[in-house]
């Protein structure tokens, strides 16, 4: 362990900016898997310690787009439908082709 905020060896801390002001810091394991994809996360990514930076931008490590069958759709669309408080099938339809022009 390092004596900087007793950080294991080979950890990573990861520092986040609040809304409400101030700063959270997060020590994670860069060889932890992500996950979606199941490979070392590497790095810290927007979407947390837990989520490699490419799930996190919907790609794939190659530089190519990952598809919405990684996503669970369904919860997706529940979600935006629950927000906008609209009609839950109008959203899945949306979603869907979403998907669609993705592949």
């Amino acid at each position: 362990m390092t004596e900087d905020n007793l950080v294991p060896d080979g950890w990573e801390v990861a520092e986040y900016d609040l809304i409400e002001g101030g700063t959270e810091r997060v020590v994670y394991d860069p060889q932890a898997p992500c996950r979606i994809c199941d490979e070392p996360v590497e790095a810290a990514s927007m979407g947390g310690t837990d989520v490699c930076p490419w799930c996190d931008m919907g790609k794939n490590r190659d530089g190519t787009k990952k598809g919405l069958e990684v996503v669970d759709k369904e919860r997706i669309a529940e979600g935006i439908a629950d927000f906008l408080k609209i009609e839950g099938n109008v959203v899945r339809k949306i979603v869907d082709e979403v998907a669609k022009d993705m592949e």
